[in-house]
């Protein structure tokens, strides 16, 4: 299984966030993101069309995604079918560049979404990931290219561990768990790549 990322350095551990915004410490290392940023706007279908020719669109670090879809009641009206080809989508793409983290734009999901790789259960759905106050170094991160394995260019300060909250793509059920390693950059990723506006209305 490659990786999507590569520690450079652990940079020590800060103190605890006091809130869930402060959850993630220090995402973007290299300079921080501003207004004009480019922003991308996910289509406003839940889930675009796709077929044999389509390609699975992997981030490439340089913009931040808008969607119409960043609200507990289009999670909640979300289809068990749509979640469920989302996955199919996110392994086929998975198993293409032999990725362990693959983000629900890639595969044409317009919700704030991330696979991750689990040991158990394969590609693992973590939908609507809210990330909690909690105590956790910081590492610093090289984002690979997912297709290449090389190093993008663009580094994160990553929490090596975060504590995340998420409705599970397979039960619907609602759950709190630590996530550690490339999970745990996987869903600081997905956090980085969405604009901070989808994150406040789904809080």
């Amino acid at each position: 299984m490659k990786l999507s990322f590569s520690l450079i350095q652990s940079l020590g551990k800060p103190a605890a966030a006091t809130s869930a915004s402060a959850a993630l410490l220090a995402t973007w290392l290299l300079a921080p993101p501003s207004e004009e940023q480019a922003r991308v706007k996910l289509d406003s279908v839940v889930l675009q069309p796709w077929n044999e020719e389509t390609t699975c669109e992997f981030y490439n670090y340089t913009h931040i995604y808008e969607s119409d879809f960043c609200s507990p009641f289009a999670i909640a009206r979300t289809s068990r079918w749509v979640l469920a080809e989302a996955t199919r989508r996110a392994i086929d793409c998975a198993a293409k560049v032999n990725t362990d983290c693959v983000l629900s734009p890639e595969v044409g999901l317009a919700l704030p979404a991330a696979f991750v790789y689990d040991g158990d259960a394969g590609l693992r759905l973590l939908l609507a990931p809210q990330l909690l106050p909690v105590e956790s170094p910081a590492k610093r991160i090289a984002l690979l290219s997912p297709e290449t394995g090389a190093r993008s260019g663009v580094e994160h300060a990553f929490n090596a561990t975060v504590l995340a909250q998420f409705i599970d793509g397979q039960t619907r059920e609602l759950v709190e768990r630590e996530l550690a390693g490339s999970e745990a950059f996987c869903v600081q990723l997905l956090h980085a790549s969405f604009a901070k506006e989808c994150w406040e209305e789904l809080a």
